[in-house]
This record gives C-alpha cells, sequence and structure tokens, in this order.
C-alpha cells in the first residue's frame, strides 16, 4: 500500500500534551514525576524550567535563588507530560529539552528572566505542544519544518 504524502508528514509530528497545576512551595515533595516549573506573580510569567535530572523539589529553591526572587506572592506551576495523550511513548531528556526551549521562545513576549532559548528555537522541527490546565501558557505551540507558532 502506498501512503500519501500527508500521512507520512503527520506521522513525523511529535505532539506532547503537558498537564499543569499549582503548587505550593512547600508541597513540592509530591511532584516526584513533574517534567517542568513555572514561577510567575499574579499573571506575569517569571521563569520557565525543567526538571529531568533532578526533580522540581530541587529545581524550584535552586531557581528562586539564582533569580534572586521573592517567595512571598509568589506562584509555582508544575507540568507533567501527559504520555496517554502523547505520540511519545516515554519521556527523554531529548524531549524535555525541546519542550522547554519551545515553552520559552513561544513566550519570549512575556517578562521573562530565562536567558536561553529566547531569540530561537533550536530543538527538534515538526513539534507541537498542548499546554492542559495553565492559564499562563498558550494553549497550544509547534514548530513545522523549522518555523514557530504561538498557535496551532
Amino acid at each position: 500500500m502506498i501512503k500519501k504524502f500527508s500521512d507520512i508528514v503527520k506521522s513525523r509530528i511529535t505532539t506532547v500534551e503537558v498537564n499543569w497545576g499549582v503548587v505550593k512551595f512547600n508541597e513540592l515533595s509530591k511532584c516526584q514525576t513533574c517534567d517542568f516549573y513555572i514561577l510567575s506573580r499574579g499573571s506575569n510569567l517569571l521563569y520557565i524550567g525543567k526538571a529531568f535530572h533532578t526533580d522540581v523539589k530541587t529545581e524550584v529553591p535552586q531557581s528562586i535563588d539564582r533569580h534572586r526572587f521573592d517567595k512571598r506572592g509568589l506562584s509555582i506551576q508544575v507540568g507533567q507530560i501527559n504520555l496517554e495523550k502523547s505520540s511519545i511513548s516515554k519521556r527523554t531528556e531529548s524531549i524535555v529539552n525541546d519542550i522547554e526551549k519551545l515553552l520559552i521562545y513561544c513566550h519570549n513576549d512575556k517578562p521573562l528572566v530565562n536567558t536561553h532559548h529566547m531569540d530561537k528555537y533550536t530543538g527538534r522541527k515538526n513539534m507541537t505542544v498542548k499546554n492542559i490546565y495553565s492559564p499562563l501558557l498558550r494553549r497550544c505551540i509547534r514548530d513545522a519544518e523549522g518555523r514557530q507558532y504561538k498557535s496551532c
């Protein structure tokens, strides 16, 4: 059977769903399998980070200290890849890195203190990230053949 070109291209698209939720600072230890975190103050997105080799319980305090954020009024959201609703079968360092890059790049119009991935996206091509339950992030962001889009 001969596949149509559109079916071949569609099969090469990596689609990842990330479920987000708000946690308190003292609840970070409950997030053993969280892949990402967001630091914000009110509706202002401040920092997007990942936790692959360590957990968010370790990463979040380090980011707060590194960027000298005042903990008062700081909100924390954590994100976890939903493998059941993604086209990937497992979470890898490469996919976590690329998701973080796309998240930062596609939110570079916000007052982020992130210094990397703001001007150029260098991750995998043909990736779509669907952000579920985060009012601070765009619902869907993607790279299509090397061009990044802030909506899908």
